[in-house]
């Protein structure tokens, strides 16, 4: 059985406009993990230009919730190395809709200079000393106040580099 998640996208003004269910790896390592990579590699921006290209610009929420379907959906190299596309752990769920495991929310505010800014939270079981306490965390951006989500703890550096 597989570590569920779901991950609510919400618009400029705060709306829900996407739900989606992830059957397996939605822990903070694994499903937080994929869209911080997804993200940070982009910009929001009103309005695109001819260079710009998928992952690069997200035109909006609602552009931003499409690129990170197709991204996810992608074909993907198996055991052997081969490119395949596999259907499943990937779902499209009603906004009402609630999964046991971990809940993210990816949205945009406005920073203390004025700029827009991408946010996402987790909330689920995090690990407190011996004991897992359910909670919210925001995970990204990384911040002073969410270290423990820092690159060294999502992206640990590889042995021998």
């Amino acid at each position: 059985m597989g570590t569920r998640s779901t991950l609510k996208i919400k618009n400029e003004r705060g709306q829900d406009i996407m739900f989606l269910y992830r059957q397996f790896d939605g822990y903070p390592q694994g499903m937080g993990k994929d869209i911080i990579e997804f993200i940070r590699k982009g910009k929001l921006v009103n309005g695109y230009g001819t260079k710009d290209k998928f992952g690069q610009a997200f035109n909006g929420m609602g552009d931003l919730a499409c690129q990170l379907i197709a991204h996810f959906k992608r074909p993907k190299k198996d055991f052997s190395g081969k490119r395949v596309a596999t259907p499943g752990n990937f779902y499209l769920i009603p906004l009402d809709e609630h999964e046991e495991g971990y809940h993210y929310e990816l949205g945009v505010r406005r920073d203390s200079n004025g700029k827009d800014e991408l946010y996402l939270t987790c909330r689920g079981y995090f690990e407190e000393g011996d004991n897992y306490i359910n909670k919210t965390e925001e995970i990204f951006p990384l911040t002073l106040e969410n270290t423990k989500y820092t690159d060294t703890v999502l992206f640990p550096k590889k042995k021998g580099k």
